[in-house]
């Protein structure tokens, strides 16, 4: 089980299969009453996988096999107490992936050659995640964060405290030091240093080793990350943070003031505000750009005409609203596509089909949510794509 999704998570599971593939989508409660409505939904939602796996051709023995992975989470208690926003299932055979996630999906089942994978982009794209570093004197956590919640990640080896820090730095003999705690001082305790080098200048060097040792412990988690970085602190510490940062995705915007006396959902409610325009900014600039081409057929608004472009690698960028489906199959040999008016085990989801191949071929996916943005898509027709050529 995962509590994240990255864009190797999303090729792997867009790799070729030589069986039926299940995804399962549910939204999940995190706290109260309503948890015990978390497994009854999932049980829902196995059993009519299970039919349509038997509508497709598996045998029934083998369709309540291959779901008895994910059959044994409803009676666990432990696993339910410990959710996200969404649960994300994905079975093949003997295989099953799951994936707790900041996303509040819609319950959804779908079977087919392949994984179903548009409710995951904009984990990719748009509503993707963030990280948060809270820094004081006293104490250092980092938060990854989404569009919907906010949780604490442990870091090894990052420093928890000013204090913890320097007791494990090697020090001139004559320096000692002591926390105290100055009130209403912002940042916490203040660290006091006696005896020689106890000036400002000597403060800002122990205070920038500190944030160096925090700066290297995140190196090792955020290495691979592209997501934008959030401070919260009081200005002169964020000041020295700046100095001695390597992360190149730290925002310019900040939390100020001293985020001990901050609850999680208190940093997240200030967080987002600050990173929602950095994820929305590129899927603007391709708004406009579609508006632009309109016209110059380097712009579509036509499934039929989609659907085979990113097969071949020319959809650029693909806008596509969360609810807009349309039914059918796809002839790679012919390039030719046949729309259905219902979905059925002969045929698929075809805005999902140009999502995947958008995304293997590396072009970008915008899933709007209308209700949530009801301007945001460039074009009235449900989806829309720029095409490179």
């Amino acid at each position: 089980m995962r509590d994240n999704f990255t864009e190797q998570d999303l090729r792997q599971l867009l790799g070729r299969r030589d069986t039926l593939c299940v995804s399962i989508y549910l939204p999940t409660q995190t706290a109260g009453p309503e948890i015990e409505q978390n497994p009854i939904q999932l049980k829902n939602l196995l059993n009519e996988a299970e039919e349509k796996l038997v509508q497709g051709g598996v045998r029934a023995a083998e369709a309540r096999e291959w779901l008895e992975k994910a059959r044994s989470y409803l009676d666990d208690r432990y696993f339910w107490q410990h959710q996200s926003h969404g649960l994300a299932l994905f079975i093949e055979g003997a295989t099953t992936r799951l994936y707790r996630l900041p996303l509040e999906f819609k319950p959804e089942v779908v079977v087919s050659d392949r994984f179903h994978i548009t409710p995951l982009l904009p984990l990719l794209s748009g509503d993707g995640l963030f990280y948060l570093l809270a820094l004081s004197q006293k104490q250092a956590r980092l938060f990854q964060g989404s569009r919907f919640e906010i949780e604490e990640v442990p870091v090894e080896e990052m420093p928890k405290s000013l204090a913890d820090a320097l007791r494990y730095d090697e020090f001139e003999p004559q320096t000692q030091y002591h926390s105290a705690d100055a009130p209403g001082a912002a940042g916490g305790g203040q660290i006091i240093f006696h005896g020689h080098g106890g000036g400002e200048e000597d403060r800002k060097v122990h205070l920038a080793r500190y944030l160096q040792g925090i700066d290297r412990a995140l190196a090792e988690v955020l290495q691979k990350e592209q997501a934008p970085l959030v401070l919260a602190g009081v200005d002169y510490l964020l000041g020295i943070y700046r100095e001695v940062n390597t992360y190149d995705h730290l925002l310019e915007e900040a939390i100020l003031g001293n985020p001990d006396d901050l609850s999680a959902q208190e940093l997240h409610q200030r967080a987002w505000p600050l990173v929602e325009p950095v994820f929305r900014a590129p899927r603007q600039e391709a708004a406009e750009r579609y508006k632009a081409l309109a016209g110059t057929g380097k712009t579509a608004n036509d499934i039929q005409e989609i659907v085979p472009a990113a097969y071949q690698g020319r959809v650029d960028v693909l806008f596509l609203t969360r609810e807009h489906h349309v039914w059918g199959t796809f002839d790679v040999e012919s390039q030719r596509v046949h729309l259905d008016e219902a979905p059925g085990p002969d045929n698929e989801d075809l805005c999902d089909l140009a999502a995947a191949h958008t995304f293997l071929n590396r072009g970008k996916v915008y899933v709007v949510d209308p209700d949530q943005e009801p301007d945001a898509m460039p074009d009235t027709n449900g989806l829309a794509a720029i095409f490179r050529y």
